[in-house]
């Protein structure tokens, strides 16, 4: 049996902005290059992403992830425009291949398939500000631009989530806030062992407030966890996590549903959040894993329709 478990989910604010008409066009595998085919497939759908980045490509330092995603986009363009069926995406596969750990070992070997939530993770990175050209950014808005300057990619994709203390007497703590570009959802309960079978349960799980000790001059403190959302992003990225933390880190293989319009995250926001927010997500781009033969396809919606891309 091939199993296909959901690797990442990709949902945008329920508005129709779709520009790029043309429908998806298949991605040539160069070799355990499935994961990255999958994300790109998925990314390039999402229409306000990729025109400003096709718009805004000199921002980008030459040479880097993400000016070679962005020749990718222009790459993928050119190809629909002349009709084409397919192509290679080689410079892209290349740049990632050159990626490397600080041991110096290759991030992504060329001789195995990678995974495509690290991969966006790290494109995400560059693209939001690794790779940026900060005289260019920094004439442009006026400012000297550092790490800490939000740019439009952290504005489309980042979510930040407050973490709060609660006492037993009732006493609240601020510990901090998370900012974040992926939902990593766990669909097991470790107190209990139960699996979730639904992306509600997941996020429900999630959110709802935990029990925790914390050792504070030598004594053990009771507290209570509570993380609410403080913002919202554009394009909310949310991936399973199915390791079995109770067996061996085996993998988890049960189905978890999830809606394909109208998830609504409002009982999850803060009161402290700003109240303007949209909070209602349509689903366009699963990304699957094939367990067994380390396989990635895709799901993608364009022009109301949905389109199954595997380069296999």
């Amino acid at each position: 049996m091939l199993y296909k478990l959901l690797s990442i989910l990709i949902f945008i604010f329920s508005i129709n902005n779709s520009t790029f008409s043309q429908n998806p066009i298949g991605l040539n595998n160069q070799g355990n290059t499935c994961f990255m085919n999958s994300l790109l497939q998925s990314l390039y759908n999402i229409d306000e992403m990729t025109n400003y980045l096709m718009q805004n490509s000199n921002i980008y330092n030459e040479g880097t992830v993400a000016k070679e995603y962005i020749n990718f986009l222009n790459q993928y363009k050119k190809v629909q425009l002349e009709h084409n069926d397919s192509f290679a995406p080689l410079n892209f596969c290349t740049k990632v291949w050159s990626l490397k750990k600080p041991n110096g070992q290759p991030i992504f070997p060329q001789s195995a398939t990678g995974d495509a939530q690290e991969l966006l993770s790290i494109l995400l990175d560059h693209l939001k500000n690794q790779d940026i050209n900060k005289d260019i950014v920094s004439i442009r808005y006026g400012f000297p631009f550092n790490d800490k300057v939000k740019t439009y990619i952290s504005d489309l994709f980042d979510i930040i989530i407050s973490r709060t203390y609660k006492t037993k007497s009732g006493k609240m703590y601020v510990a901090g806030a998370e900012l974040t570009d992926i939902l990593s959802l766990p669909i097991q309960d470790l107190l209990t062992g139960n699996i979730s079978k639904t992306l509600e349960e997941c996020l429900d799980k999630y959110f709802d407030p935990e029990e925790i000790t914390v050792k504070r001059e030598g004594i053990n403190q009771e507290l209570e966890l509570q993380k609410k959302i403080i913002k919202l992003p554009k394009i909310l990225n949310i991936q399973y996590r199915r390791w079995d933390l109770l067996n061996e880190n085996r993998k988890i293989y049960n189905s978890v549903t999830f809606p394909v319009e109208n998830l609504n995250l409002s009982k999850y926001l803060s009161k402290d959040a700003p109240k303007n927010q949209e909070t209602i997500y349509d689903l366009v781009a699963i990304v699957m894993h094939h367990y067994e033969g380390a396989h990635y396809s895709a799901y993608i919606k364009k022009n109301n329709h949905w389109y199954y891309c595997d380069d296999h």
